[in-house]
Protein backbone atom coordinates (compact mmCIF):
# COMPACT_ATOMS: atom_id res chain seq x y z
CA UNK A 1 0.00 0.00 0.00
CA UNK A 2 2.90 2.32 0.70
CA UNK A 3 4.46 1.92 -2.93
CA UNK A 4 0.97 2.88 -4.72
CA UNK A 5 0.36 5.55 -2.10
CA UNK A 6 4.24 6.96 -3.01
CA UNK A 7 3.19 6.65 -6.66
CA UNK A 8 0.20 8.15 -6.66
CA UNK A 9 1.97 11.62 -4.49
CA UNK A 10 5.05 10.98 -7.08
CA UNK A 11 2.81 12.32 -9.91
CA UNK A 12 1.76 15.44 -7.96
CA UNK A 13 3.72 19.11 -8.96
CA UNK A 14 6.42 20.53 -6.70
CA UNK A 15 4.89 21.63 -3.75
CA UNK A 16 6.18 22.02 0.01
CA UNK A 17 2.92 19.69 0.43
CA UNK A 18 4.24 16.96 -1.51
CA UNK A 19 7.24 16.90 0.24
CA UNK A 20 5.46 16.80 3.67
CA UNK A 21 3.15 14.22 2.44
CA UNK A 22 6.57 11.56 1.36
CA UNK A 23 7.85 12.38 4.38
CA UNK A 24 4.89 10.90 6.07
CA UNK A 25 5.46 8.13 3.91
CA UNK A 26 9.44 7.53 5.06
CA UNK A 27 11.42 9.61 2.70
CA UNK A 28 14.09 11.46 4.20
CA UNK A 29 13.69 15.27 2.60
CA UNK A 30 16.22 18.31 2.89
CA UNK A 31 15.17 22.14 3.13
CA UNK A 32 14.54 23.61 0.32
CA UNK A 33 14.05 20.52 -1.79
CA UNK A 34 11.98 20.21 -5.35
CA UNK A 35 10.66 17.21 -6.56
CA UNK A 36 9.01 17.06 -9.95
CA UNK A 37 6.07 15.03 -11.36
CA UNK A 38 7.09 11.59 -12.09
CA UNK A 39 6.92 7.77 -11.69
CA UNK A 40 8.27 6.84 -8.51
CA UNK A 41 7.51 3.03 -8.09
CA UNK A 42 8.84 0.49 -5.41
CA UNK A 43 11.49 2.81 -3.92
CA UNK A 44 12.79 1.09 -0.35
CA UNK A 45 15.08 4.06 0.88
CA UNK A 46 14.76 7.64 -0.11
CA UNK A 47 17.54 10.04 1.03
CA UNK A 48 17.22 13.39 -0.18
CA UNK A 49 19.77 16.34 1.10
CA UNK A 50 19.48 20.05 1.83
CA UNK A 51 18.33 22.12 -1.90
CA UNK A 52 18.50 18.75 -4.06
CA UNK A 53 16.26 19.68 -7.52
CA UNK A 54 14.46 16.55 -8.81
CA UNK A 55 13.05 17.83 -12.43
CA UNK A 56 9.67 16.51 -14.11
CA UNK A 57 8.78 13.21 -15.85
CA UNK A 58 11.43 10.78 -14.40
CA UNK A 59 11.04 7.76 -14.20
CA UNK A 60 12.19 5.96 -10.90
CA UNK A 61 11.45 2.29 -10.51
CA UNK A 62 12.73 -0.89 -8.05
CA UNK A 63 15.70 1.06 -6.56
CA UNK A 64 16.99 -0.56 -3.05
CA UNK A 65 18.25 2.89 -2.19
CA UNK A 66 17.87 6.92 -3.71
CA UNK A 67 20.19 9.05 -1.87
CA UNK A 68 21.26 12.59 -3.47
CA UNK A 69 23.38 14.48 -1.31
CA UNK A 70 23.20 18.28 -0.87
CA UNK A 71 22.33 21.14 -4.03
CA UNK A 72 22.36 17.19 -6.22
CA UNK A 73 20.67 18.09 -9.15
CA UNK A 74 18.82 15.15 -11.71
CA UNK A 75 16.88 17.06 -15.14
CA UNK A 76 13.91 15.37 -16.68
CA UNK A 77 12.97 12.17 -18.85
CA UNK A 78 15.48 10.23 -17.39
CA UNK A 79 15.12 6.00 -16.48
CA UNK A 80 16.41 4.99 -13.28
CA UNK A 81 16.02 1.51 -12.14
CA UNK A 82 16.84 -2.12 -11.33
CA UNK A 83 15.95 -5.61 -11.40
CA UNK A 84 14.59 -6.65 -8.64
CA UNK A 85 15.64 -10.66 -8.64
CA UNK A 86 19.06 -9.21 -9.20
CA UNK A 87 18.89 -6.98 -6.17
CA UNK A 88 17.43 -9.34 -4.12
CA UNK A 89 20.12 -11.89 -4.93
CA UNK A 90 23.61 -9.59 -5.15
CA UNK A 91 22.47 -6.57 -3.41
CA UNK A 92 22.93 -3.25 -4.85
CA UNK A 93 19.82 -1.15 -6.50
CA UNK A 94 21.43 1.91 -5.63
CA UNK A 95 21.84 5.36 -7.03
CA UNK A 96 23.87 7.51 -4.89
CA UNK A 97 24.93 11.16 -5.96
CA UNK A 98 27.25 12.99 -3.82
CA UNK A 99 27.04 16.71 -3.23
CA UNK A 100 26.56 19.03 -5.95
CA UNK A 101 26.29 16.02 -8.56
CA UNK A 102 24.34 16.46 -11.55
CA UNK A 103 22.49 13.93 -14.03
CA UNK A 104 20.91 16.22 -16.59
CA UNK A 105 18.17 14.75 -19.20
CA UNK A 106 17.49 11.98 -20.88
CA UNK A 107 19.71 9.11 -19.75
CA UNK A 108 19.42 5.35 -18.66
CA UNK A 109 20.79 4.47 -15.67
CA UNK A 110 20.27 0.70 -15.02
CA UNK A 111 21.29 0.53 -11.49
CA UNK A 112 21.24 -3.41 -10.26
CA UNK A 113 24.83 -3.67 -9.37
CA UNK A 114 24.52 0.25 -8.01
CA UNK A 115 25.70 3.56 -9.43
CA UNK A 116 27.87 5.89 -6.84
CA UNK A 117 28.42 9.58 -8.62
CA UNK A 118 30.81 11.68 -7.10
CA UNK A 119 30.44 15.29 -5.68
CA UNK A 120 30.78 18.03 -8.25
CA UNK A 121 30.02 15.69 -11.37
CA UNK A 122 27.89 16.14 -14.39
CA UNK A 123 26.47 13.44 -16.16
CA UNK A 124 25.69 15.62 -18.80
CA UNK A 125 24.36 16.03 -22.21
CA UNK A 126 21.63 13.45 -23.42
CA UNK A 127 21.36 9.66 -23.80
CA UNK A 128 24.28 8.40 -22.14
CA UNK A 129 23.78 4.64 -20.98
CA UNK A 130 25.09 2.95 -17.73
CA UNK A 131 24.75 -0.69 -17.70
CA UNK A 132 25.44 -2.50 -14.45
CA UNK A 133 24.03 -6.33 -14.79
CA UNK A 134 24.74 -9.02 -17.93
CA UNK A 135 24.99 -12.34 -19.01
CA UNK A 136 28.20 -13.87 -18.40
CA UNK A 137 28.10 -16.28 -21.39
CA UNK A 138 30.92 -18.75 -19.47
CA UNK A 139 28.74 -19.34 -17.13
CA UNK A 140 25.33 -19.00 -18.44
CA UNK A 141 24.23 -16.78 -15.46
CA UNK A 142 23.20 -13.12 -15.03
CA UNK A 143 25.88 -10.98 -13.11
CA UNK A 144 25.73 -7.27 -11.90
CA UNK A 145 28.77 -4.88 -10.84
CA UNK A 146 28.72 -1.10 -9.52
CA UNK A 147 29.75 1.69 -11.45
CA UNK A 148 31.81 4.42 -10.07
CA UNK A 149 32.41 7.76 -11.24
CA UNK A 150 34.45 9.95 -8.97
CA UNK A 151 34.71 13.89 -7.99
CA UNK A 152 34.46 16.59 -10.56
CA UNK A 153 33.84 14.90 -13.26
CA UNK A 154 32.36 14.97 -16.55
CA UNK A 155 30.31 12.67 -18.86
CA UNK A 156 29.29 13.99 -21.93
CA UNK A 157 26.76 12.79 -23.99
CA UNK A 158 25.92 8.63 -25.71
CA UNK A 159 28.47 7.36 -23.06
CA UNK A 160 28.28 3.63 -22.11
CA UNK A 161 29.24 2.61 -18.97
CA UNK A 162 29.46 -0.99 -18.73
CA UNK A 163 29.73 -3.28 -15.60
CA UNK A 164 32.41 -2.55 -12.98
CA UNK A 165 33.21 0.58 -14.57
CA UNK A 166 35.18 3.32 -12.20
CA UNK A 167 35.99 6.96 -13.34
CA UNK A 168 38.38 8.08 -11.85
CA UNK A 169 38.20 11.78 -9.86
CA UNK A 170 38.58 14.75 -12.62
CA UNK A 171 38.28 13.08 -16.03
CA UNK A 172 36.52 14.18 -18.99
CA UNK A 173 34.64 11.26 -20.87
CA UNK A 174 33.71 12.73 -24.85
CA UNK A 175 30.67 11.60 -26.89
CA UNK A 176 30.20 8.20 -27.78
CA UNK A 177 32.67 6.31 -26.00
CA UNK A 178 32.40 3.35 -24.25
CA UNK A 179 34.18 2.17 -20.82
CA UNK A 180 34.25 -1.46 -20.41
CA UNK A 181 37.51 -0.87 -17.52
CA UNK A 182 39.13 1.72 -15.23
CA UNK A 183 39.09 4.75 -17.00
CA UNK A 184 41.92 7.12 -15.72
CA UNK A 185 44.47 8.04 -14.49
CA UNK A 186 42.66 11.15 -12.84
CA UNK A 187 43.02 14.53 -14.59
CA UNK A 188 42.51 12.96 -18.07
CA UNK A 189 39.95 13.53 -21.23
CA UNK A 190 39.09 10.80 -22.57
CA UNK A 191 37.40 9.50 -25.91
CA UNK A 192 37.01 7.17 -28.04
CA UNK A 193 34.83 3.57 -28.60
CA UNK A 194 37.61 2.27 -26.24
CA UNK A 195 38.43 5.00 -23.79
CA UNK A 196 42.14 6.18 -24.20
CA UNK A 197 43.61 9.38 -22.29
CA UNK A 198 44.29 11.74 -24.83
CA UNK A 199 45.34 14.79 -22.82
CA UNK A 200 46.42 14.87 -19.36
CA UNK A 201 47.10 17.17 -16.46
CA UNK A 202 43.67 18.91 -17.00
CA UNK A 203 43.12 21.86 -15.58
CA UNK A 204 40.12 24.74 -15.53
CA UNK A 205 37.54 26.22 -13.09
CA UNK A 206 35.27 22.85 -13.58
CA UNK A 207 37.79 21.27 -11.26
CA UNK A 208 37.74 23.66 -8.61
CA UNK A 209 34.21 25.41 -8.46
CA UNK A 210 32.14 25.29 -5.06
CA UNK A 211 28.69 25.26 -7.16
CA UNK A 212 27.56 22.53 -8.56
CA UNK A 213 24.85 22.82 -11.33
CA UNK A 214 26.60 24.79 -14.30
CA UNK A 215 23.29 26.77 -15.87
CA UNK A 216 25.30 30.44 -16.22
CA UNK A 217 24.96 31.14 -20.18
CA UNK A 218 27.24 33.78 -21.41
CA UNK A 219 27.04 35.33 -24.35
CA UNK A 220 29.31 35.02 -27.09
CA UNK A 221 31.39 37.99 -28.24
Amino acid sequence: MRHLLVALVGTLPTSTFKNYLLRILGWEIGRSTEIGPGLYLRLTVVKLGDHVRIGPFNVFRDMAEVRLGARARIGQWNWISSALPLVEARGGGYLRLDNDAAITARHYLDCSGGVSIGHHTTVAGVRSTFITHGIEWRSAAQTSSSIVIGDYCIISSNVALTPGTVVESRCVVGMGAVAARTVGPEGTLQVGSRVTAVKSGLEGLYFTRYKGYIRDIKARD
